[in-house]
Protein backbone atom coordinates (compact mmCIF):
# COMPACT_ATOMS: atom_id res chain seq x y z
CA UNK A 1 0.00 0.00 0.00
CA UNK A 2 2.82 2.43 0.83
CA UNK A 3 4.41 1.70 -2.94
CA UNK A 4 0.87 2.66 -3.87
CA UNK A 5 0.72 5.74 -2.45
CA UNK A 6 4.73 6.80 -3.17
CA UNK A 7 4.13 5.80 -6.91
CA UNK A 8 1.50 8.13 -6.69
CA UNK A 9 2.78 11.47 -5.18
CA UNK A 10 5.98 11.35 -7.21
CA UNK A 11 3.66 10.89 -10.45
CA UNK A 12 1.69 14.26 -8.71
CA UNK A 13 4.78 15.93 -8.12
CA UNK A 14 6.06 15.49 -11.91
CA UNK A 15 2.83 16.95 -13.33
CA UNK A 16 2.65 19.82 -11.42
CA UNK A 17 6.40 21.32 -11.51
CA UNK A 18 5.73 21.47 -15.88
CA UNK A 19 2.29 23.54 -14.81
CA UNK A 20 4.06 25.79 -13.00
CA UNK A 21 6.58 26.33 -15.37
CA UNK A 22 4.02 26.93 -18.00
CA UNK A 23 2.60 29.63 -15.48
CA UNK A 24 5.74 31.51 -15.09
CA UNK A 25 5.76 32.07 -19.02
CA UNK A 26 2.46 32.89 -19.23
CA UNK A 27 3.25 35.98 -17.03
CA UNK A 28 6.18 37.59 -19.01
CA UNK A 29 5.18 40.62 -20.14
CA UNK A 30 5.05 41.09 -23.77
CA UNK A 31 5.52 45.09 -24.06
CA UNK A 32 6.97 47.17 -21.76
CA UNK A 33 6.44 50.84 -20.99
CA UNK A 34 9.35 53.64 -21.90
CA UNK A 35 9.37 56.92 -20.99
CA UNK A 36 11.85 59.99 -22.17
CA UNK A 37 11.33 63.51 -21.45
CA UNK A 38 11.89 66.57 -24.35
CA UNK A 39 14.29 69.31 -24.19
CA UNK A 40 11.23 71.31 -23.11
CA UNK A 41 10.58 69.22 -20.14
CA UNK A 42 7.61 67.58 -21.61
CA UNK A 43 7.15 63.86 -20.90
CA UNK A 44 6.70 61.14 -23.75
CA UNK A 45 5.66 57.38 -22.93
CA UNK A 46 5.73 55.10 -25.47
CA UNK A 47 5.92 50.92 -25.40
CA UNK A 48 8.28 48.43 -26.88
CA UNK A 49 8.32 44.26 -27.21
CA UNK A 50 10.04 43.19 -24.13
CA UNK A 51 13.01 41.91 -26.28
CA UNK A 52 13.79 45.52 -27.39
CA UNK A 53 15.59 48.75 -26.40
CA UNK A 54 14.04 51.54 -25.34
CA UNK A 55 15.80 54.70 -26.99
CA UNK A 56 15.10 58.39 -27.09
CA UNK A 57 15.94 61.52 -28.22
CA UNK A 58 15.70 64.80 -26.24
CA UNK A 59 16.09 66.80 -29.17
CA UNK A 60 13.79 65.06 -31.44
CA UNK A 61 11.55 64.40 -29.25
CA UNK A 62 10.36 60.91 -29.91
CA UNK A 63 11.87 57.65 -28.89
CA UNK A 64 12.18 54.45 -30.94
CA UNK A 65 12.60 50.62 -30.12
CA UNK A 66 15.50 49.21 -31.44
CA UNK A 67 16.95 45.65 -31.17
CA UNK A 68 18.51 44.38 -27.47
CA UNK A 69 22.28 43.79 -29.24
CA UNK A 70 21.49 47.51 -31.40
CA UNK A 71 22.71 50.84 -30.45
CA UNK A 72 20.59 53.72 -29.82
CA UNK A 73 21.95 56.99 -31.93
Amino acid sequence: MRWILAIAAVAALSFAVPMGMEAAAAKKPKNKLCAGTTLGGAKVTFTCKADEKCCFSAFLGQGQCVAASGVCL
